[in-house]
């Protein structure tokens, strides 16, 4: 089962996702999550190389949750939902950032029991080029008031949370178990800040 919670007040975010894969995927994270077991243990993961195998016996529920915004209150309710729900991977699908609690925030998402992945969003993005010292096409061509949180945020951090947010991939590629393999991105694989609805062509969509 999949699970999509979030929300973005700018601009529409959608989970891009592709059961079929008829292309190469683009450069990301590729997560496999298959019968086969290599743990002797319920409930441990053991992990090789970026492929990742679990117990046959789990029924494998993944949640995506976009566009948090260091908004942790909100953040803290969707997570108790998903714990109801005993999810055994979290996709974090971008803009974790910009928000009002940043730090508070990013350390609650490292510190969850469950597995968790992230995928770098645009708002991720433009924080990282303030911490780096760039200013993006974007912040050249944003008004103040959508310029000030980006700036405002990237102070709050530190070093570590720089490393951090340059690791996250633009795309996260999960194989399900009788799914197939779901491509996680921020917009569209191959822009961030593309926007798209239900009724955009798969043409369109495709990398």
């Amino acid at each position: 089962r999949l699970f999509h919670r979030g929300s973005d007040y700018s601009h529409p975010r959608n989970l891009y996702s592709h059961a079929r894969n008829p292309y190469s995927h683009p450069p990301g994270i590729f997560i496999h999550i298959a019968p086969e077991s290599v743990s002797t243990c319920p409930g441990i993961r053991n992990k090789r190389g970026s492929r990742q195998f679990v117990r046959p016996d789990f029924v494998m529920r993944v949640a995506a949750v976009f566009d948090i915004h260091a908004n942790l209150p909100a953040l803290e309710a969707v997570l108790q939902d998903l714990r109801q729900e005993e999810v055994d991977h979290l996709v974090v699908g971008g803009d974790v950032l910009p928000g009002p609690m940043p730090l508070e925030t990013i350390e609650c998402l490292l510190h969850l029991d469950t597995p968790v992945h992230f995928v770098q969003g645009n708002g991720d993005r433009e924080v990282l080029s303030q911490m780096e010292g760039r200013e993006t096409d974007w912040y050249r061509a944003s008004p103040e008031q959508w310029r000030e949180p980006v700036r405002w945020t990237a102070q709050q951090l530190y070093p570590e949370h720089q490393r951090l947010l340059a690791g996250w991939n633009k795309t996260l590629v999960v194989a399900i178990h009788e799914l197939g393999d779901v491509l996680f991105c921020h917009s569209t694989p191959r822009n961030d800040t593309e926007i798209f609805t239900r009724l955009t062509s798969e043409e369109r969509l495709l990398p």
